[in-house]
């Protein structure tokens, strides 16, 4: 089965530095295959016969996992089509770890420019301005919603929905 694992908060504005050759290592040496690294941002697509266990504790950092076929879905279920085809980098997917408790901490912070819709265990945002400055954006930690989560946009989600393990 192919896998996604989407790490929180590495190599973002010089943060938890990680390099991807080592990345790779550590995933084959967990018994994964056909272990690629897609940018630099903590994206790792591989196979296993099951979910790998304990990959936190390996890696240092929070993750999400997706198989391949889910990250297809989420495409699928886009609500913002639009948006996706005319301005793909400021629509953003949260991976979330677990269904969100209440989309309440998001409906306080966001501007009315600023579109969100939360399916399952992803939220759909579009940031009408950037994600830089939105307090939406702030607003998407664990300590404010509940559950891990991370963002990645519009672009970098199709790249994982299309690339093949290696």
């Amino acid at each position: 089965m192919s896998w996604v694992c989407l790490l929180r908060g590495v190599n973002v504005g010089g943060n938890r530095k990680v390099k991807m050759d080592e990345l790779r290592a550590l995933f084959e040496s967990l018994g994964c295959t056909h272990v690629r690294t897609i940018l630099q941002s903590g994206n790792v697509i591989f196979d296993a016969k099951s979910k790998p266990r304990d990959l936190e504790s390996h890696l240092g950092t929070q993750v999400v996992l997706r198989t391949q076929e889910e990250i297809r879905k989420v495409i699928a279920a886009n609500p913002f089509p639009s948006e996706a085809e005319s301005d793909p980098a400021r629509l953003h997917v949260v991976f979330l770890s677990a269904p969100l408790p209440s989309d309440e901490p998001l409906r306080k912070v966001a501007l009315p420019e600023e579109k969100f819709v939360v399916r399952g265990k992803e939220i759909y945002i579009y940031f009408a301005h950037g994600a830089g400055r939105s307090k939406l954006a702030e607003s998407l930690t664990e300590k404010k919603l509940g559950v891990i989560c991370t963002a990645r946009n519009w672009n970098t989600v199709r790249k994982l929905a299309e690339e093949r393990a290696a």
